[in-house]
């Protein structure tokens, strides 16, 4: 059982990888909510260079596994990750969450018992005490391409602590909705509605949710294309192709 759950989730993060790998490029910033001990991450790298990940997991022992793991593949890429042992929420300070050893060698970091599925609540829980943080505070001199949201119950209150960059517009947001183990407080109803008024529509992508502001995405590249024109119509070819290489340096 644990060899084809660990199958199933190569086979998820995979699928993942691919669907990120077409919303991201070069020098992008990707957050990882609810990192788990950064497979993921591996796969993206192996894509996309020059990017910036923030991978986030509020459970000390996976995080440890992270920390690891983001030392050992930034020496073999050119991008940069930064692990955090902190948990994403609608206010900043701090949270007792959960933790707990299924049947089958899973572990299990949420914040409220509510989240679970009635046949594993009886299972001996440990609480521990989280720092926590809104997702505009933490970036806010920072802005995120793309926010992955995969934490099992507390998908509404992360967005909520997200309103700023909500407003903003240009960040997109993948959710994963479907949890094997959890039940989610928030039902989608009441997530999609919170999305839409900030004009984010949804888009089904292999069991996640993208939600992406069409119009703010739209209108700004219709900017950088602008800017673009008037750059090569203000800058002789010489000087580009010299900015250019500058840049790559």
């Amino acid at each position: 059982m644990k060899v084809a759950h660990l199958q199933e989730n190569l086979e998820q993060d995979n699928q993942f990888s691919k669907i990120i790998s077409t919303l991201l490029h070069s020098e992008s910033t990707f957050v990882y909510v609810g990192a788990n001990q950064g497979e993921l991450i591996f796969q993206i790298l192996q894509k996309i260079e020059r990017i910036s990940i923030y991978a986030i997991e509020p459970d000390l022992m996976k995080f440890e596994q992270l920390k690891q793991n983001s030392l050992k593949w930034e020496k073999k890429v050119d991008n940069k990750i930064y692990a955090l042992n902190i948990a994403m929420s609608d206010r900043d300070g701090q949270e007792s969450f959960i933790r707990s050893q299924l049947p089958n060698n899973k572990i299990l970091f949420i914040s409220n018992l509510s989240h679970i599925k009635d046949e594993f609540k009886e299972l001996s829980w440990e609480q521990i005490p989280v720092d926590i943080f809104t997702l505009d505070t933490l970036f806010k001199p920072i802005k995120p391409t793309l926010i992955k949201i995969d934490v099992g119950g507390d998908e509404l209150k992360i967005l909520q602590g997200s309103v700023n960059i909500l407003k903003e517009g240009k960040t997109l947001f993948l959710i994963n909705l479907n949890h094997q183990y959890t039940v989610g407080r928030d039902s989608q109803e009441q997530l999609y509605k919170f999305m839409k008024a900030f004009d984010y529509t949804p888009k089904n992508l292999d069991g996640a949710i993208l939600f992406v502001n069409q119009q703010k995405r739209d209108r700004y590249k219709f900017l950088v294309e602008r800017s673009k024109k008037l750059f090569r119509k203000l800058v002789p070819a010489t000087l580009r192709y010299q900015l250019k290489n500058l840049i790559k340096k």
